[in-house]
């Protein structure tokens, strides 16, 4: 049971009179949501037993204690988790402004960027309106609304041209723009609005009203959750899958209520994937979960890294866009993010890669020899996003890989860790491999250092920028590292085909990541087995990335929601 294999494996540092990190599991088995799902993830992850503690967790004990310990998290009612009022991030205000006015217009141009929460800018917790961002909005509401009223093409298509039933037009926009049927007294105070001050004034007021800049949803004083609405399930499903308000079809559904039934929402979310404003789950999640945004203004040193231009460095983030959209379009392997026989580039990014062959400025899909450059693990952007100014760093490659991969992130450094230098090209001539074994010397830094490291290494083919290298300035590269465990890796494809053998691990990470973008929280202990239940479905569906998508929206806390506490 649970309590024989705690007290074979892990009492003796957590037991007696002064247990490590004041963690007793000698007394009871562990109680407790939080301490339980700390646990889970700790055994799961291999964090704990520490490597070179000699202590091994046996498979068949592992597995019977993350079973007993999911068991214990799904026991009692199913919990959609907190409530978030969420503002419209920067990104989707823009695109939402755009769909609902029917014009071109860069109204986000003046925002500042927004907070991010665990890499997601889509994050309640962050998404709130202060006395500068009000400012802004309304300038730029004005901008957008000047912009409309002047395009009289656009002004009709809204029936909002003032001739005949403008009111009905109006109505129409306001339920459009709040996402949700209008009342009565909405519409007339609208309309009075516009009949006392024009058009601009009452418009105007409905694109700063919170219902507009805001994800407002029915909050009740039920104890018991309940199914959201389907106004509130269209809005959900759009702002995941486009980053914006939903379209006409998406609207019509939600009206007469059918878009809650599970064959019209499966139906839904294939025709939103096929659309290429589906091309959102790209940009705005893919490129935060890999922590690849920020490639186009990450700082490079040129003259370590010559012809490196932002340019190429956009070009670099959006292979990494298109890589996912097109796992998702074709509803391939999630394991393609590991392994691949395509990639997208340019000439540019061609030329970078030692591609030959491709011309022009747009990406498009090219075929790969080799398994140099399939999967995000060896894409410029990761590599890039992963390295410092002047030097790559197996360190953060590893650590990357852990966390953003195989969900299995390690521990903060200690606040006394030591420093690596900047630079790797040091007047001592010690390579970086030299440096981090002078690190572990440290029992502090060592057991995490041991899981990160061979990780990294594996990836200094690739210098700082994404490059393959055979040599750095001290000679040939070793590529070489031990896992945990004793296995060998060589190389990006002996590190290809270790991560390949742990499916459930990368479904795992790429299913937290966009179970927190779909909710705009983060994860508790009460969504460890609603993720579980989506591994179990990609599993025996191999994997695929559309399956991930339906069970995302499927789960409990995207179609429910609780009263806020």
């Amino acid at each position: 049971g649970v309590a024989a294999i705690l007290e074979r494996s892990c009492v003796e540092c957590h037991g007696g009179d002064l247990p490590e990190a004041d963690l007793d599991l000698g007394e009871r088995v562990p109680e407790g949501l939080d301490l339980i799902a700390e646990l889970l993830v700790a055994v799961r992850s291999g964090v704990m037993p520490p490597p070179g503690a000699g202590r091994v967790l046996a498979a068949e004990d592992k597995v019977v204690l993350t079973r007993a310990w999911i068991a214990a998290l799904r026991a009692g009612a199913p919990d959609p988790g907190r409530p978030t009022l969420r503002r419209l991030s920067r990104a989707e205000y823009g695109s939402t402004v755009r769909a609902l006015l029917g014009i071109t217009v860069d109204v986000e141009r003046d925002l500042p960027e927004d907070a991010s929460s665990g890499g997601f800018t889509n994050q309640g917790d962050v998404l709130f309106i202060d006395p500068e961002w009000a400012e802004i909005l309304a300038r730029a509401t004005d901008r957008a609304l000047e912009g409309l009223l002047m395009d009289h093409v656009a002004l009709g298509r809204l029936g909002l041209t003032g001739d005949g039933d403008w009111e009905v037009g109006l109505a129409l926009f306001m339920e459009r723009a709040f996402r949700r049927a209008i009342t009565e007294t909405e519409a007339a105070a609208r309309a009075e609005l516009w009949r006392r001050d024009g058009a601009h004034a009452a418009l105007a007021s409905v694109l700063l009203s919170p219902h507009f800049l805001f994800r407002v949803e029915e909050d009740r004083t039920d104890e018991e959750p309940w199914a959201v609405s389907s106004w509130e399930l269209a809005t959900r499903l759009s702002f995941l899958l486009w980053g914006e308000m939903p379209d006409a079809q998406l609207f019509a559904l939600a009206r007469d209520g059918s878009l809650c039934a599970p064959d019209v929402l499966e139906a839904e979310i294939g025709r939103m994937l096929d659309d290429g404003r589906a091309v959102a789950l790209g940009e705005r999640f893919a490129a935060r979960w890999l922590g690849v945004s920020g490639v186009p203004s990450q700082a490079v040193d040129v003259r370590r890294f010559r012809g490196i231009g932002v340019g190429l460095k956009r070009a670099m983030l959006r292979e990494t866009v298109l890589f996912f959209d097109d796992m998702v379009r074709r509803d391939a392997s999630l394991l393609e993010l590991i392994d691949a026989q395509h990639t997208f580039v340019n000439a540019t990014l061609a030329q970078h890669y030692g591609i030959e062959g491709v011309i022009g400025w747009k990406l498009r899909r090219v075929a790969l020899s080799d398994r140099r450059r399939g999967g995000v693990l060896c894409q410029a952007s990761v590599l890039l996003a992963t390295s410092g100014p002047l030097r790559t760093s197996p360190v953060k490659r590893g650590a990357w890989i852990l966390e953003r991969i195989l969900a299995a992130p390690s521990p903060l450094p200690p606040p006394n860790a030591g420093v690596l230098p900047i630079d790797d090209q040091q007047e001592d001539g010690l390579s970086m491999r030299e440096r981090l074994v002078q690190h572990r010397r440290d029992p502090a830094c060592a057991a995490c250092h041991e899981r990160i490291d061979p990780l990294g290494f594996a990836l200094e083919n690739y210098d700082g920028v994404g490059r393959w290298r055979d040599e750095d300035h001290l000679g040939p590269v070793d590529a070489s590292g031990v896992l945990p465990g004793g296995a060998t890796v060589e190389g990006i494809a002996g590190l290809k085909d270790a991560i390949l053998g742990r499916p459930e691990e990368v479904a795992r990470a790429v299913t937290e990541a966009l179970l927190m973008y779909a909710l705009g929280r983060e994860l508790g202990p009460r969504d460890a087995p609603v993720v579980e239940a989506i591994v179990e479905e990609l599993r025996s569906d191999g994997w695929r990335a559309r399956t991930l998508v339906r069970s995302v929206v499927g789960s409990y806390p995207f179609l429910h929601r609780r009263r806020a506490r």
